[in-house]
């Protein structure tokens, strides 16, 4: 409210874009509230489950207007609140199809390569990824974000290489220097309702991409490789590349 009254604002539209701005409601003078739904939160790793759920409910309850960025978060949020509309992501075109010079730190890793970035969390098949080290010895897997999980033997097979985090204005001249992208989402209830942006940011480099089957990916299954079980998750990059 005190940054309200020194920008001058009055009456604003509240922008909530994760279901724990429900205690905003109500206590900035707004004359409407639009809800972003970006992802199933209740689902997500430590998450306080019921605290979210009830706090998702209350956004979308008292929203003028709601916003999903999948089909199933767009059903879902509709059953509350019949004011709903599908916003699937949009990319950063311009950026994320602009290659530049390979990075340095990229040379002394040999082709072909093969990339997830992103923050590397539970929901990253590291099985998947190990497996994948394991019977394609001569493909380089290289990993760029955030790690948060534990990566096990992965970190320590020879050609896995964990680069960490990369600055946002850097990451294309990475993205570019790779032959393969692999998104191996673990198969649970919260990533099947995501939409996820780096599908998209992929697609906007241009190399095979290699995904988990979504309900959100469906209809891009002419330009990306969807795999189902486990088991198909190697051979579709042997595919891919």
């Amino acid at each position: 409210r005190r940054a309200l009254r020194q920008l001058g604002m009055d009456q604003p539209i509240l922008f909530a874009t994760v279901p724990t701005a429900a205690p905003c409601l109500g206590e900035v003078g707004e004359r409407a509230v639009v809800y972003y739904a970006t992802d199933d939160y209740q689902l997500w790793p430590g998450a306080d489950a019921e605290a979210v759920r009830r706090a998702d409910e209350a956004l979308a309850r008292s929203a003028d207007l709601v916003l999903a960025c999948s089909a199933v978060l767009a059903r879902r949020q509709a059953q509350i609140n019949p004011n709903t509309v599908l916003l699937p992501h949009g990319v950063d075109y311009e950026h994320f199809a602009q290659a530049g010079n390979e990075p340095a730190d990229l040379a002394a890793i040999g082709r072909p390569r093969a990339c997830f970035f992103g923050l590397i969390y539970e929901r990253i098949d590291l099985d998947r990824l190990d497996e994948l080290a394991r019977t394609e010895p001569g493909l380089q897997i290289v990993l760029i974000g955030p790690v948060t999980a534990n990566l096990g033997g992965l970190a320590n097979r020879r050609n896995v290489h964990v680069l960490g985090p990369r600055p946002y204005a850097e990451l294309p001249r990475y993205l570019h220097a790779m032959d393969v992208f692999v998104v191996p989402y673990v198969a649970d209830a919260g990533i099947r309702a995501s939409a996820p942006l780096k599908v998209r940011e992929c697609l906007a480099v241009g190399r095979p991409t290699v995904v988990r089957r979504l309900p959100d990916l469906e209809g891009l299954g002419d330009v990306i490789t969807l795999y189902d079980q486990p088991e198909e998750f190697v051979p579709a990059v042997r595919a891919a590349l």
